[in-house]
Parts: C-alpha cells; structure tokens; sequence
C-alpha cells in the first residue's frame, strides 16, 4: 500500500528474541514467572527519601529519563560499543557482528544472575536477637564482650565485626530492602539489624562494642547509633 511503513523486526532483536523463548520453553516453571523487581516501600522511602533515588545512574525502568542521571546514559552506550568491547581481545574474534552483540547480552544478563544467586545463597546468620539487651546494661551486669561473640552464664551470641564507613547503611539498608521484598532469600540482615537496634541506644554503646574490636571505622559513634537506629526502623523492628 502507498505510504506504508516497513516494520519488518530487526534480524538481531528477532534472534535474540527467538533464544529466549526457546530458554523459557525448557523451563516452563521459571521463577521468573513472579515479579522480582519492585518499587521501594513507602515507610523506606519515609525514613530515609535520598535512599531511593539513584544518584549517579539508573538501573532498570523506574527512573529511567531522569534528567539528572542523563550523563551516564551516553557512558551506558559507550561500554555496549561493539568495536571498542572486541578490541579487549588478543585476538581476532570469529564472531560476526549480531553473535558478537548476542553474547554480550546473553552473558552480561547470566553474570547479573550468578551474582544475585551468590547473593541469595551466601549469607552468614546471624540468628535470633531477641530480648537482648543494651550494650550498656549488658556490660553492667557482667557480661564479657568480644570480637566474635557476646559471652554470659547463659551461652554466647555471635556479632561478626563491621566496618563503619560511609557506604555502610547503604550497603545494609539494600540487603534489608531486598529481604523485605524477597523472603524466601532468608531475613538475616533484618535479624542483624534487630539484633544492633536493640543492644545500640547510644553513641556510649557504640564506643563499647569498639573496644571490644566489634565495631571499627570512621563513622562517628552517635552517627553509628543513629545508623542502628533507623536500619531497625526499616527492618520494621523499633
């Protein structure tokens, strides 16, 4: 017909479509038949609103156009530049240009998925926190901290040490958020925080538990109660 438009699919994106239909036809039963990936809950964003906004890049749809991240949109396309990816290699790869693009998809998608299983599958637990007292009171009465375990006539509690830097409550409020979102990977940052929420009052509790080698890094210690605090809120424990 006069004025049509060709909409003939790419060759790529229909091969790159087509393997990915035949994956799910081997696996009718895929997980990913749930939604996995979801927006941030409103008492998360209440406690800490910067939290949810990326702040260098976007990852995924739900801030996608951002103005204020469009920068590294182009560094994005710069890295998925197939001339400047082959030329990492020693030697002339015998890929023609579609394989080429194929593979960097297929494989960047299955090391995002290697990471998230090492992830789901390697926590250290932590265990059960409650009843525990503060730091403060606990000390008081006579029980004997150290790097790798709280001490008392009544047994021991495990408290690995942890590195206080500014990237910390990031790095513990992500895992909590994704404990919150997917139970079924476990809940043993939110036990964590309950457990840090509930023996941490004070900045005095934070300095204790710095002698004792527990706690170590920069962050000032009402800074770190304050952490506690607010991961413990999240973890919807407090």
């Amino acid at each position: 017909m006069e004025g049509s438009v060709d909409v003939t699919e790419d060759p790529l994106v229909h091969s790159i479509k087509a393997q990915i239909s035949e994956a799910d036809d081997l696996d009718a039963n895929s997980r990913f038949k749930k939604p996995i990936i979801h927006r941030m809950r409103t008492h998360v964003r209440d406690e800490d609103p910067g939290a949810c906004r990326p702040k260098v890049v976007s990852i995924g749809p739900f801030h996608h156009g951002d103005a204020s991240l469009r920068k590294m949109e182009t560094l994005k396309r710069k890295f998925t530049h197939e001339e400047e990816a082959r030329a990492w290699y020693s030697e002339e790869l015998e890929l023609d240009s579609n394989e080429f693009v194929e593979m960097m998809i297929f494989d960047g998608c299955f090391l995002i998925e290697l990471f998230l299983t090492y992830f789901r599958e390697g926590w250290v637990f932590l265990g059960d926190s409650d009843q525990i007292s503060q730091v403060t009171e606990l000390v008081r009465v006579g029980v004997k901290l150290t790097r790798t375990s709280i001490k008392s006539r009544i047994g021991s509690l495990e408290i690995p040490s942890l590195t206080l830097e500014e990237s910390t409550k990031t790095r513990l409020q992500n895992l909590i958020i994704l404990e919150l979102v997917h139970p079924q990977v476990g809940d043993y940052f939110t036990c964590y925080a309950t457990l840090m929420g509930s023996i941490i009052k004070t900045a005095a509790d934070v300095e204790i538990l710095r002698r004792c080698g527990i706690l170590y890094g920069k962050m000032q210690n009402d800074e770190a109660a304050h952490m506690f605090k607010s991961l413990c809120r999240i973890a919807k424990c407090d």
